[in-house]
This record gives C-alpha cells, sequence and structure tokens, in this order.
C-alpha cells in the first residue's frame, strides 16, 4: 500500500511513524520550530451526510468537506472517526474521496478498532473514548483546497446504530506556513442552545447598587447623584464621603436632599425590587490548552485556556448562532489571561465562561456590538494600565459568583461595561480608575481605593434592557372609549362604571411578567381612595388595560414590578 500523502505532498515520512503508531512531529521540509502552530482546523467545515444503501447491511456515507475560508489549503489531512463505537467495518471495506476510491492508491487509509491512532502532527484528539480504542477510523489525504473549494469524503460501513455517533472529523492542514489542527466543525451554523431573551430592566438604578450593604472609602460619583443600597446599610470608610456630581465633569456638585450625612452629598435610593436572572450554558469540553501567539477562537465549545503571550492578541469570533436567534454564541471553561500589552477583542455576541481571571500589565478589550459575557463562577481583574472599550461600547458582564477589581501596580485604569453579580464586589487599590457604566451587586459592594470614579452611563444601560423601567398611561377611559380628561360621562360615585387606564410600554424592549398598582385614587368630591392591580405574564409590547370600579379621577398614581 502506498504511504498516505506521498506522490504528492512529501509528508511520508511523518505518516509512515503514524501509520506504525509512533508521533510525528516535524515537517519533511521545514524544522518544525519555524512554523507556527495554530490550534483549530476552522477553515474546514462539514456538511451533511448522505447515508446510500448498498447490499444488505453495507451503507456507503458521504460526507462533503468545505474551506469555508478565503486562504489556500494545502497539505490536508482528515481523520474521520464517523462511525464511532458502533459501526462495523466489512472486510471489503471502501472508502474514497470525491467519489473516487482511494484505497487502492493509499489516498484513504482505514485503521480498525483498536489500532492506536498515535500522535498525528501533535493532533489532540478530543473524543470521549480511548484514542486507541472503540473507534473504527479513516485517513484521507485530500487533495488541495482553493477559498470556498469542496471535496467530499467516503466510506462503506455496516449499519449498526450508526444515527447516535455523531460525526468527528478531525484535520490537519497548512496555511500561510502555518500548520492548523483541530476537530472540524459542521457548516451549519446554528446551535442546539436557544438565545435567553430575558430583560430585566430596573436593576441598574445607579451607578452603584447593592442589594445589602455598600461600603466607600474617599470616591467620586459622576453623571449620577444617588447611589442604591437598603436603607442603614450603607458605611463610610476613613471618615471621607463620597462626591457625587450632576454630570461627567467635576463642573457641578450634586444637591444633597436627603440628609444621610454619611452619603456625603449622594442621594440615596432603596435597590430595586427586581433581580436579574440567567440561565448557564457549560461547555461539555474539558480539555486544557495554552497559547503564547496571536490566535482566533471560532468554534462553539472550547475548554480551559491559559493565554500567557506578551503582545498578544485574543480574538473571540464565534461561528455558531443560537437555534431560534442568529445571535452568536461561544461556552468557554476557565480562562486566565496571564501577560503584558495583550489585547482581546470579542465580536458581537453571547460568551459563556466558567470562570475569568485577568491578570497582566496594559491591557486592552474590544467589544465589536453589543457583546454579553456570563460568567458561571468568579471574575478577577487585577490590572495594571487598563482600557475597556470607548464610552460608545456596549459590554455587559454577568457574574455567578464573587467579582474583584484591583488597580494595585500602579497605572490608570478605564473599564466601560456594566456589571451584575450574584455575590460580592470588591474593588481595591489606589491607582487612579475610572468605571464607566453601572454596578450592581446582589451581595456587598466594599471599595477599599480610594481614587475610583464611577461614572453612570444610563443610556447604556436601556440598551441591555436594565435601564429605568419605561412605562406611561394615558388619560382614564370610560364606557365607549370616552377620555374622562376631555369629554364629560355619565360615571360618577353614585353611578360608577368601568375604568380603564391604557398603560404602555415606551422603551424597544419587551418585558415580561408586568406587574401595575394603583393606589390613592382619589374619587370627585368625595376623598375616596382605593387599590387595583393589573398582571400579565405576557411581554409587554402593546397597551395593557387596567380596570376597575368608579367615578373618573382627578389623581392617578401608578408603579409597576416589571
Amino acid at each position: 500500500m502506498k504511504s498516505l500523502g506521498v506522490s504528492k505532498k512529501g509528508l511520508s515520512s511523518i505518516v509512515c511513524l503514524v501509520l506504525v503508531g509512533f508521533p510525528a512531529g516535524v515537517m519533511a521540509d521545514k524544522p518544525q520550530q519555524q512554523i507556527e502552530i495554530i490550534e483549530n482546523a476552522n477553515d474546514l467545515c462539514y456538511g451533511a451526510a448522505i447515508e446510500q444503501e448498498l447490499v444488505y447491511p453495507n451503507v456507503k456515507r458521504t460526507v462533503p468537506i468545505l474551506n469555508q475560508g478565503t486562504g489556500y489549503l494545502s497539505d490536508v489531512v482528515l481523520i474521520d472517526a464517523t462511525n464511532g463505537m458502533f459501526d462495523i467495518v466489512p472486510l471489503d471495506y471502501d472508502c474514497g474521496i470525491d467519489n473516487v476510491s482511494g484505497v487502492a492508491s493509499g489516498e484513504c487509509i482505514y485503521r480498525k478498532e483498536g489500532d492506536p491512532v498515535g500522535d498525528f502532527r501533535g493532533l489532540d484528539f478530543d473524543w470521549s473514548n480511548s484514542t486507541t480504542t472503540f473507534h473504527n477510523t479513516m485517513f484521507y489525504d485530500m487533495p488541495n483546497y482553493e477559498a470556498y473549494n469542496s471535496h467530499s469524503i467516503y466510506n462503506k460501513h455496516t449499519k449498526n446504530l450508526q444515527d447516535l455517533s455523531g460525526i468527528e472529523i478531525y484535520a490537519t492542514y497548512m496555511k500561510d506556513n502555518t500548520l492548523y489542527r483541530g476537530r472540524i466543525q459542521s457548516c451549519d451554523t446554528s446551535s442546539d442552545l436557544p438565545f435567553q431573551n430575558e430583560y430585566t430592566c430596573g436593576t441598574f438604578p445607579s451607578v452603584l447598587t447593592s442589594y445589602e450593604h455598600m461600603s466607600l472609602m474617599k470616591n467620586t460619583v459622576f453623571n449620577s447623584c444617588t447611589i442604591s443600597y437598603p436603607e442603614n446599610e450603607f458605611t463610610q470608610g476613613h471618615n471621607i464621603a463620597p462626591t457625587c456630581y450632576t454630570d461627567l465633569t467635576a463642573s457641578e456638585l450634586c444637591e444633597d436632599v436627603d440628609e444621610i450625612t454619611a452619603n456625603g452629598n449622594c442621594n440615596f435610593v432603596p435597590p430595586p425590587t427586581n433581580r436579574y436572572d440567567h440561565d448557564f450554558i457549560e461547555t461539555t469540553d474539558s480539555t486544557t490548552a495554552a497559547s503564547n501567539q496571536n490566535i482566533e477562537l471560532t468554534k462553539l465549545e472550547y475548554g480551559n485556556y491559559m493565554f500567557a503571550g506578551n503582545d498578544q492578541v485574543i480574538h473571540f469570533n464565534p461561528s455558531r448562532t443560537y437555534s431560534n436567534s442568529d445571535k452568536k454564541v461561544m461556552l468557554l471553561g476557565d480562562v486566565t489571561l496571564t501577560a503584558n500589552n495583550q489585547e482581546v477583542i470579542f465580536e458581537e455576541g453571547d460568551y459563556y465562561f466558567r470562570s475569568l481571571d485577568i491578570q497582566m500589565n496594559s491591557f486592552q478589550i474590544e467589544p465589536r456590538g453589543n457583546v454579553r459575557i456570563f460568567i458561571k463562577n468568579d471574575l478577577h481583574y487585577v490590572k495594571n494600565n487598563a482600557a475597556w472599550a470607548d464610552p460608545a461600547a456596549s459590554l455587559f458582564f454577568y457574574v455567578g459568583g464573587n467579582m474583584t477589581l484591583s488597580s494595585e501596580g500602579g497605572g490608570d485604569g478605564y473599564i466601560s461595561a456594566f456589571f451584575y453579580v450574584e455575590g460580592d464586589v470588591l474593588i481595591q487599590g489606589n491607582s487612579p480608575s475610572e468605571i464607566y457604566g453601572g454596578i450592581t451587586a446582589e451581595g456587598r459592594i466594599d471599595v477599599t481605593g480610594n481614587n475610583f470614579q464611577f461614572k453612570y452611563n444610563e443610556d447604556g444601560a436601556d440598551q441591555f434592557g436594565l435601564g429605568e423601567c419605561a412605562l406611561c398611561y394615558e388619560p382614564p377611559r370610560g364606557p365607549n372609549g370616552i377620555n374622562f380628561f376631555h369629554l364629560l360621562s355619565l360615571c360618577s360615585p353614585l353611578t360608577p362604571c368601568d375604568i380603564y387606564v391604557p398603560v404602555r410600554n415606551i422603551s424597544p424592549i419587551p418585558l415580561d411578567d408586568v406587574q401595575v398598582f394603583e393606589a390613592k385614587k382619589r374619587y370627585l368630591g368625595l376623598g375616596r381612595e382605593a387599590t387595583m392591580r393589573c398582571w400579565t405574564k405576557r411581554a409587554m409590547k402593546y397597551p395593557v388595560q387596567v380596570q376597575t370600579k368608579g367615578a373618573p379621577s382627578m389623581q392617578i398614581f401608578l408603579w409597576a414590578w416589571i
């Protein structure tokens, strides 16, 4: 049998070693250390498998493989474990490329169950079973790929629960003198994950909001005259109260109206009734990898990652979408960034991290569009010279554990983001730092540093549906839609009739679980009061009619839970 790839690719020395179970780590014509290695094969994707019945019980399975990138791919080898543990390959097996058998030419080679696969160009096989048992594997020596070019692979097997095995195809190839390797994904960019479109308005009533307790040292609050915490749950640090300004500069102080001296001139606002909730989606990838080179991540799922390269650019560019939305999504494990001058780019979409630990100097993050980052456990951020986005960017963090922001080590810091934290928030350090956006914690907020500036971005909160609850009411209406503010009605305290108050959502965000309350309703001449309530479980996109009995109201007081 001909060695895989000897006729046209000069890789015979590699593949011969592989076929006898030894590791292959060098290219035939270039030392390994001169070749950059990228741990993904995302230029390639596979299309829908076609099952063709042969003489029973044999089946021919064909899988198209597409180059979905713009680059030229050479030295392409596919490793097809499509059959998984469930299929039986017959003794007269057949396999081929572009519907042409490659058995005789050696362009496809069958490795039966139990044969060692070996370390093929350092490729890390991540299927759930052992790489040496329970897998029938085909090696395909593929043609070179032009941009957007397609080839197909096929194999003959005995039909036996093959639908339960899934598709596992790995690839290695060269592009721009760089070796790419990894498992390829489906060309169907949708995932099986549903998009969670919950919006919970009112959860960022101020730049600093705690449901439990707040402790501040000497700090300043801009563009907001309020801080939010439960009544009597505020601690002033170092006997210096915070200072609030009405705008984004220090040109005009806020006016103290609540007479709580510990606040300084910042006014007290109770925490919201609403709490943001989101179901965390966890990656199923259990691998651990490290990278110190520029890297682009595009797959749906990754495991744990350590990014440790100075001047490294980490580009999160998901290719998969939710099953019911065109929003992009990516799942990751425990991720740590530790080096100098790193840059992290997030394309628009949702990102799920098991945990996120940021430890470096001169760190910059760039969201490109509306970016939501959901962290199951803790977020740790120790910075020295950090710049996070610009004020117009949309960056939201949901932290299921605790969050620590530290400015120790010197250097100015700038963070433009919104943080919703289920646990506690600790903000420490004395380097000048600016947080533009908002922080809401279901636990405590403790600020032990004394050079932090908190700047409220009310418009940014509205972009995520987390800002002010935007409801309004129209004039009350009686029978036949009569407007009591303009026309007389036959309704009176002695002849009550139904009164309707249209309540509208004037924001672009649908609101769920809307509850509207009315109190202190003064009837004409009698001063009577009544209460009423309207509750709807549906998304509030249209007016809701609030109904009660009585006469026309001169004053209406409404509030809502959303």
